[in-house]
């Protein structure tokens, strides 16, 4: 994962991009995350 956040942090990409475990979020923000955001799962 901190291989993923570096090479994001180092892409051209116009936005910022927030990687983390989804069972390390707070409940309330988890659903959130479930709502509107992505979900990358491993190979």
């Amino acid at each position: 994962m901190a291989e993923l956040r570096a090479d994001l942090e180092e892409s051209d990409l116009p936005w910022r991009v927030d990687v983390c475990l989804l069972d390390a979020l707070p409940p309330a923000l988890r659903e959130q995350v479930r709502t509107h955001g992505a979900v990358l799962l491993p190979f």
